[in-house]
């Protein structure tokens, strides 16, 4: 018999990321838990305690969920989130991160403090977008097209390609980033570049400006054809 997740969403599973506390620890209310791996049968994320090492984070609702059992997330999607914090002096507007090692963020440049920090029930909880101070988005990415150079740079809608997005693993390791569903995350990748060119399967690393997705540092076959 499979395990129920916890509903800690008003929401269909088809919008929420489900994954496994593998942690060893009971993952408190709107904790930050990090992916460790993903089960491809059973479409869910295996989550630990952040470590100093990988860089996808979720962050938990408002029911705390024990070893062993399952929860879920909201996915990344532009819209803040709450989270709980270790120290309740973190300034409105400034940014945090996690803490290797707890559940709760403090400070740093991960993400954006959109709320004061209230106490809930003895907790520091804030409201935090996954934009970082500045707003700056850089991912990693594998293209799964090939993205073709521009035409020209100026007054012309630029290529675009589709690219899966990676995240890297507590162990260093890459891996691919998936939906609630289990597909890969894709993102459209445009090219303003008139001299440069990127296959499909090679290693990228985009950024969003001003609100599209571009490469910043890409792979190239042998022979290099940038």
């Amino acid at each position: 018999m499979t395990e129920q997740f916890q509903a800690n969403f008003s929401k269909d599973f088809k919008d929420v990321i489900r994954w496994k506390n593998t942690s060893g620890y009971t993952v408190p209310p709107h904790g930050v838990v990090q992916a460790e791996s993903f089960d491809e049968d059973g479409v869910f994320y295996n989550v630990i305690r952040p470590t100093d090492v990988g860089d996808l984070f979720f962050l938990n609702g408002p029911t705390a969920v024990p070893d062993g059992k399952y929860g879920s997330s909201l996915p990344w999607d532009g819209h803040p989130q709450l989270a709980q914090f270790e120290e309740s002096d973190v300034e409105f507007a400034t940014g945090a991160d996690i803490i290797p090692d707890s559940f709760l963020l403090g400070e740093g440049d991960r993400y954006t403090l959109v709320s004061n920090i209230v106490d809930a029930n003895g907790a520091n909880i804030g409201s935090v977008l996954n934009t970082g101070v500045g707003g700056q988005e850089r991912k990693r990415g594998l293209m799964q097209e090939r993205l073709i150079c521009a035409t020209q740079t100026l007054n012309a809608i630029p290529p675009y390609a589709q690219c899966a997005v990676l995240y890297v693993t507590p162990a260093g390791t890459l891996d691919f980033e998936r939906t609630a569903g289990g597909a890969l995350v894709i993102i459209d990748v445009a090219n303003f570049m008139e001299g440069l060119w990127i296959e499909e399967g090679m290693y990228v690393k985009i950024e969003k400006i001003q609100g599209i997705w571009e490469p910043y540092v890409a792979d190239c076959p042998q022979p290099c054809s940038i």
